[in-house]
């Protein structure tokens, strides 16, 4: 007896060890797992007697492992000598699935009871009314939980009665449903527990598994415990029950919401699509193993870890309320879309195979996307980026950094750009030179002042509204085709370069401001004034109204008849060949090594002292009309020219020669002569140890052994062509003279007073 009784032990461990049961074994008195038998698995040897009980399938699919009860007679018995009488403490669980019973027309069908037979008084049952409601019977008191069972799904139950305060408990699912004070008298005639059936005869319609009677009080832990982790590995946890729903209304889940899914119902699912479903919670995601494809957008979740989901290859968790979002796992992925969430921080470095990433609208301040080569799409907009870095991104198709802190955007390396948005951030420069198949452009609300779209031959939308433009060049080809454009409030824009200004005139004259008119050539609009001092001393003369931006319009200057520019520090009076109607030029005690005054006509006097000029070119046909009073002395006259005091100054480049040196003898120094050529051959010999190579030379020059600050390159005739700004505080430069005719050029080095001059061949 007592090698069979050891043998029982033995089998009935194996069988709970196998289908890793964690069943409470304190006060544990009998167990039925109904695995091919009605036999207690708890050791005690409590065994059933199963009567007209056909075995089934289990909760979990397997077969031979549950019973299955007819409504008319099937029915297991057990003698159970020592369970729980009277009022002591006492724990039934078990799992059952039913529906509206068809063999049966009672209206009361018992799961489960025992006590006395002959007196329902004195007994203890668990029973479904015919509404599909749970009675509990605590003798002559009966309870019932108003909610129908009968849904042909697996149900797990545990009940307990407290002996300490004499309150019953009622648990489903392993989450507690009701409970309250109860009295119990239940005494055991025969001792019998029984499972399908009553001594009135009123039998279950449906499936039974797991059964068991504990004589003290499971804690909610323990029966959590029954309920979740049996067979864990074959069950999803999913908490949210906006997610099991979605999961049922798909035919995934069953149509109970527990808690829980069969794994093997969703490890082999690639796509789902939750999104817009007031979802908070997405946890039993990571065992959708398979999964290629899924949308949870628009819905409430605060975390998403899809660490697990290895194959996934699109990902739309849009429209939460995500904090932080882990893809370092993720490495198949090729769409991510995480917009309009709580972002800081997105680390795409290992999802090499990215090639649409939307993830605007978050308050992400740094975007490392260098590693991303296969990018196509890229959102980034409405956030903190104070700088982006596209250098290795030359597959994008599409750019969207918007609304963010960007000082400077190159888009050099971005050829395939079609559509470009970088609209309300801080540009002052925008090169879209390179970008030859851009079709749309919105680089509106920036600081910007230049912009030239004449290389966007495929253009058909540009904005560029809200900016501080002084250029615009829309001149591309392609104008008739535009279809979306806004260059408004731009209140420095007086010229807009385009195709066709009548065209323009007539279908964009509300996309501008009033003061801006187009024009096919906007060259002749404006003069440039490199140096930034002469710039500012038009500035505070009134005469250029536009800020400072390197150029004035021509109609602002042409008028211009008297111009006092002295004590300006101005190194550099290029642009004043526009001054067309100047008569007086005051542009003494500057910094100024050459001047060419060759176009401006009408000049009648000029005040040039005080500047170290080596090359001023006075040739404009009307010489005769220079007022110089001090012909006969060589005091100059405070109302007339004269060269008096520039020891610099070689040549003076004249209409005739001999009419200066007639007239104007006396209004310069005996080293300066006047000349119709000034022809540059000769080399000063100041700054001996300077080099010039390569000479010939195809464009570039180098200038080594000397301190330069300016480089200014004239032509045989004399005329200025090039002007260069060095470091001074280098004794190598380099100057590109490339797109200069071939012939012979002059190259002014000037240093301060000291200046000399060398002769290059451009070939």
């Amino acid at each position: 007896m007592r090698i069979k009784l050891l043998i029982l032990l033995f089998l009935a461990n194996l069988s709970m060890s196998s289908q890793n049961l964690n069943i409470p074994e304190n006060g544990l008195l009998a167990y039925y797992s109904f695995t091919g038998n009605a036999n207690d698995t708890s050791g005690k040897g409590n065994n059933g007697i199963a009567t007209d009980v056909t075995p089934t399938a289990d909760r979990f699919g397997n077969s031979n492992s549950a019973y299955s009860f007819n409504g008319t007679s099937s029915n297991i018995e057990a003698d159970i000598a020592d369970y729980p009488l009277k009022g002591e403490a006492r724990t039934i669980t078990g799992w059952f699935k039913t529906t509206t019973p068809v063999n049966s027309a009672e209206v009361d069908f018992s799961l489960l009871n025992y006590g006395n037979i002959n007196d329902p008084n004195y007994w203890f049952n668990i029973s479904f009314y015919r509404k599909g409601y749970l009675n509990i019977q605590f003798d002559s008191k009966i309870v019932q939980s108003q909610e129908n069972y009968f849904n042909n799904q697996w149900t797990f139950f545990a009940l307990t009665f407290d002996d300490s305060n004499n309150t019953y408990s009622l648990y489903i699912n392993g989450v507690f449903k009701m409970g309250g004070a109860a009295s119990l008298y239940t005494n055991g005639l025969n001792n019998f527990f029984r499972i399908g059936r009553n001594k009135l005869n009123n039998y279950f319609e449906g499936s039974i598994d797991d059964i068991g009677i504990w004589n003290r009080v499971l804690t909610q832990e323990e029966i959590a415990g029954l309920f979740n982790s049996v067979n864990d590995n074959l069950y999803t946890l999913i908490p949210d029950s906006k997610f099991e729903q979605i999961l049922i209304d798909f035919g995934i889940d069953d149509g109970t919401i527990d808690g829980r899914i069969l794994t093997s119902r969703i490890n082999t699912i690639e796509n789902l699509y939750v999104s817009n479903s007031s979802i908070t919670d997405l946890t039993g995601i990571q065992d959708f193993a398979a999964l290629k494809k899924l949308d949870c957008s628009q819905n409430s979740l605060t975390a998403l870890n899809i660490s697990k989901n290895a194959f996934l290859t699109s990902l739309s968790c849009n429209n939460n309320i995500l904090a932080t979002l882990d893809v370092s796992k993720n490495s198949a992925l090729d769409t991510l879309s995480c917009y309009t969430n709580r972002l800081t921080v997105l680390d795409v470095k290992t999802n090499t195979a990215l090639k649409k990433l939307d993830c605007g609208s978050n308050q992400i301040t740094s975007l490392d996307v260098s590693q991303n080569t296969a990018l196509t799409f890229l959102g980034c907009n409405t956030s903190q980026l104070t700088t982006l870095d596209l250098n290795t991104n030359t597959a994008l198709t599409l750019l969207d950094c918007r609304e963010n802190k960007l000082t400077n955007l190159n888009v050099a390396n971005n050829t395939s750009l079609t559509e470009l948005y970088c609209q309300s951030n801080q540009l002052t420069n925008l090169d879209i030179s390179k970008n030859k198949v851009l079709e749309f452009l919105n680089c509106s609300k920036n600081q910007l002042t230049n912009l030239d779209v004449s290389a966007n031959t495929v253009l058909v939308g540009i904005y560029c509204n809200s900016n501080q433009l002084t250029s615009l060049n829309l001149k591309n080809g392609n104008n008739a085709k535009f279809g979306y454009l806004n260059f408004i409030n731009n209140p420095n824009l007086n010229c807009i370069q385009v195709d066709d200004a009548t065209f323009s005139d007539k279908n964009w004259a509300t996309q501008k401001d009033a003061t801006a008119s187009y024009d096919t050539n906007c060259a002749s609009y404006y003069t440039e004034i490199p140096d930034s001092n002469f710039e500012q001393k038009l500035i505070d003369l009134g005469i250029d109204t536009d800020g400072l931006n390197g150029k004035i319009t021509i109609a602002n200057i042409s008028s211009i008849t008297n111009l006092d520019l002295s004590n300006s520090n101005i190194k550099d009076l290029t642009g004043i060949e526009n001054f067309t109607a100047l008569n007086i030029l005051d542009c003494s005690n500057n910094q100024l090594t050459s001047l060419d005054l060759s176009k401006n006509t009408n000049l009648q006097i000029l005040y040039v002292k005080g500047n170290p000029l080596v090359y001023l070119n006075l040739k404009n046909g009307n010489n005769q009309n220079l007022i110089v009073e001090s012909i006969t002395s060589k005091k100059a006259s405070a109302t007339g020219t004269s060269f008096l005091g520039i020891t610099t100054l070689g040549c003076v480049k004249v209409d005739n020669a001999t009419y200066s040196n007639t007239n104007w003898s006396k209004i310069k120094e005996t080293t300066t002569i006047y000349s119709e050529t000034c022809a540059l051959g000769l080399e000063d010999s100041e700054f001996n140890k300077a080099v010039v190579y390569p000479n010939p030379t195809k464009g570039e020059i180098n200038i080594l052994n000397i301190a330069v600050e300016k480089a200014t390159v004239y032509n045989a005739l004399g005329q200025l062509v090039k002007t260069f700004s060095l470091d001074s505080g280098n004794t190598n430069n380099t100057i590109n003279l490339s797109g200069l005719p071939s012939g012979v050029y002059y190259v002014y080095l000037i240093n301060q007073d000291a200046a000399t001059v060398k002769k290059v061949i451009i070939e």
